[in-house]
This record gives structure tokens, C-alpha cells and sequence, in this order.
């Protein structure tokens, strides 16, 4: 497994070495991740304290696995380019990708200035689309499935 992003503070990290066995005085977010995942799957982010965003290739099953704070105080954006994705806490990073088309996102645009809301996955820029807080994505054959 491949840590492809990472944003992160726990406020649990004592509690999480105990809970995964980590005899590291000091481990880092990457090596708590992999042994949150290993031990408790998809549902590992109940178990983090803090504020995250964070992308997981398990190349075992070929799929991501991202997830983000329930706070939402870490963000985590993403696009897919001709089948590849790309992953970042800021906008812009992907707005200025090589090959990324930067389109404004009429629909969103609109459902701003007439409902003052907007749908938390889209974006002002078509194609550029973020996780919502508190929920997890999993990427599996080009297909994006959200769950909170």
C-alpha cells in the first residue's frame, strides 16, 4: 500500500500506537495510516482524532481508498485526467495540471448566485471535484463511490 497524499494532526496518536501495536516512539501519520487500514479497512477514519485528508493505494485490490476530517478542516480535491487521478489539498495545484481543461462550472455558478449552495462535490472549475467532510471515497476501476 502507497500513501499517494497526506494532510494531517491527530490528537490520538498515543491512543492509535496502543490500539495497532506500533512500537515506534515517534510514528509517523504514513505508518499510522497502513496499520489503521490493515486492521480496520474502510472504516479506520472513525477511529482518527484530528484533522485529515488522505489518498491510500492499495495496489492488492487496485483501488484508493481517501477519506477527510469530519471538520473538514483538511481539504482534498481531485480530478481525472485520460484515466488517471490526480489528488491535492489545493485547488490551484490541479488548475494548472499540463493537460487539465480550465473550464468554470456554469451549473455551479448558477446554483451559487440563485440558491447560495452548492453540490459539496462540484466545484467552481468543471472537472475539479472535492470529498465532502467526514466521509471516505473509494476508487475502483475508474469509478468513484462516497459514503459518509
Amino acid at each position: 500500500m502507497d500513501i499517494i497524499f497526506s494532510k494531517s494532526f491527530f490528537f490520538n496518536t498515543k491512543d492509535l500506537k496502543n490500539k495497532l501495536a506500533i512500537r515506534d516512539t515517534n510514528p509517523t501519520n504514513n505508518k499510522i495510516y497502513y496499520h489503521a487500514y490493515v486492521k480496520w479497512g474502510k472504516n479506520f477514519p472513525s477511529h482518527l482524532d484530528g484533522n485529515f485528508a488522505f489518498v491510500l493505494y492499495d495496489a492488492d485490490k487496485k483501488q484508493y481508498f481517501c477519506a477527510r476530517d469530519p471538520l473538514g478542516v483538511k481539504s482534498l480535491y481531485f480530478v481525472k485526467i485520460n484515466g488517471d487521478y490526480k489528488f491535492s489539498s489545493n485547488i490551484d495545484e490541479l488548475v494548472d495540471l499540463p493537460r487539465m481543461q480550465k473550464k468554470p462550472n456554469l451549473k455551479s455558478m448558477k446554483t451559487m448566485l440563485y440558491q447560495r449552495s452548492v453540490n459539496y462535490t462540484d466545484t467552481m472549475y468543471e472537472g475539479i471535484y472535492r470529498l465532502p467532510p467526514g466521509h471516505f471515497m473509494i476508487i475502483e476501476n475508474g469509478k468513484e463511490q462516497i459514503e459518509r
